[in-house]
C-alpha cells in the first residue's frame, strides 16, 4: 500500500553573502516509487544558481518560496557530476 508523507525543508542560498532562505514542500511515497535527486534553483534575492539534493521525490516536491526551480535531476538517471556541469552551464548562459 502506498502512503504519501509530506515534510517541510528549509535551506539557505549557497552565496555566503546572501541571507535568503528557501522553503520547500517535500513529498515521499512510502511503499511507492520515489525519484530521489537534485534541483537546480535560482535565488530570488541574489540570482545565485546552485544545486540542492532533495532526499525525497524530486519531481513531486515543490519549492514554495525563496526562488525558482530551473531543473530537476533524478539520481538514477544523472550523476552528481552531471548535475554540477548543468549548474555551470546555466551560470555561463
Amino acid at each position: 500500500m502506498i502512503h504519501t508523507e509530506f515534510a517541510s525543508l528549509t535551506f539557505k542560498c549557497k552565496n555566503h553573502k546572501c541571507d535568503n532562505e528557501f522553503h520547500a514542500h517535500i513529498v515521499e511515497h512510502k511503499g511507492g516509487i520515489n525519484d530521489y535527486g537534485w534541483w537546480i534553483v535560482q535565488c530570488e534575492k541574489c540570482s545565485e544558481i546552485f544545486d540542492v539534493y532533495i532526499g525525497r521525490d524530486v519531481n513531486d516536491s515543490e519549492l514554495q518560496s525563496g526562488g525558482q526551480i530551473l531543473d530537476r535531476f533524478d539520481k538514477e538517471v544523472y550523476s552528481e557530476t552531471e548535475v554540477k556541469e548543468a549548474v555551470n552551464n546555466l551560470k555561463t548562459k
